[in-house]
């Protein structure tokens, strides 16, 4: 059931990024080139393993990796919404992706950044 939730609740989040995803997409800008762009910038290992959570179709982190040109990524993704797994996947061939919710995601992994733009709805602050 919570699942059905979470699935309608980002489909519905999505008619409303596409209806105003020109608003969105200067929000993510502006968060990426002076947040996020000079910590992966500033990073010193050539090979980045990267944890992207609620990924979308990708674009976001398209826009963060584009002008990082000496590092190499090692790319895990996940969604609940499989359209943007698929586009994902269009974006980053090689990249790791699934349908799962970020709250029931379990990995061994060890990732050297872990990004969640747009993603962590409904994390109770305390």
């Amino acid at each position: 059931m919570k699942k059905e939730i979470s699935t309608a609740f980002y489909k519905k989040l999505r008619s409303y990024y596409l209806t105003y995803e020109k608003y969105f997409i200067f929000h993510e800008i502006i968060l990426c080139e002076s947040l996020i762009l000079p910590e992966i910038l500033g990073f010193p290992k050539k090979v980045v393993k990267l944890l992207d959570i609620g990924c979308g179709d990708g674009s976001t982190t398209e826009f963060i990796l584009r002008d990082v040109k000496d590092k190499k990524f090692v790319i895990d993704a996940i969604d609940p919404v499989p359209e943007y797994v698929k586009a994902y996947r269009k974006r980053f061939r090689n990249a790791n992706v699934s349908v799962t919710e970020w709250e029931k995601f379990q990995t061994k992994k060890k990732y050297d950044i872990v990004i969640a733009i747009n993603s962590l709805y409904g994390v109770p602050v305390e």
